[in-house]
């Protein structure tokens, strides 16, 4: 039996974890892309990756600055 919703949340996490970035990464490529492009981000400044998964489509950001 489960202990709560963060056990739920583990457990559902596990099942797709090792297909995560196979499963949102194909989607995420173009609006990534536009989106770097458009943020005109240079070497020094800083980015936060919040939320974003893996990080797979912010790493391009990450090599930016």
């Amino acid at each position: 039996m489960l202990s709560g919703p963060s056990e739920v949340a583990q457990l559902a996490y596990d099942r797709v974890a090792g297909e995560y970035d196979d499963l949102w990464t194909p989607q995420m490529v173009g609006p990534n892309a536009r989106l770097t492009a458009d943020l005109g981000l240079r070497r020094g400044e800083r980015v936060a990756d919040l939320a974003c998964g893996t990080g797979v489509v912010t790493l391009e950001m990450c090599r930016l600055v």
